[in-house]
């Protein structure tokens, strides 16, 4: 269901590697915010310059995976199914919010049935 082969130009790393380069006080900026991830994802997007949108490039392509993963979902699974998704943090608000707002399915947490 997570696989978008070409889409994308930039990997994660690569983003990275040319904040470490050229942009060495934001790759510390950014460093502090791993464990906030969309805060980092916010603070990757201002890495390059008004030539070259490094970090938009790599953001372009981690927003259009969450769609990607709420497509691929309702592909395969009917209205009358149950289905377990197991995701990442990253991605469990948005694609969330998706399969919420399309009206097609009723979200539940499973962590309600584990206590």
């Amino acid at each position: 269901m997570d696989w978008m082969d070409t889409v994308g130009n930039r990997g994660l790393g690569q983003v990275f590697k040319w904040a470490e380069k050229n942009q060495p006080e934001f790759f510390r900026y950014i460093n502090d915010y791993i464990e906030k991830q969309h805060e980092m994802y916010l603070a990757i997007a201002r890495i390059g310059s008004s030539e070259e949108y490094i970090g938009i490039d790599w953001m372009r392509w981690w927003y259009q995976r969450n769609p990607i993963l709420y497509y691929n979902l309702a592909k395969i699974t009917s209205l009358s199914d149950r289905t377990l998704l197991i995701i990442g943090a990253a991605p469990v608000h948005l694609v969330t919010q998706f399969l919420k707002e399309s009206n097609l399915f009723s979200v539940v947490n499973s962590l309600d049935y584990l206590t």
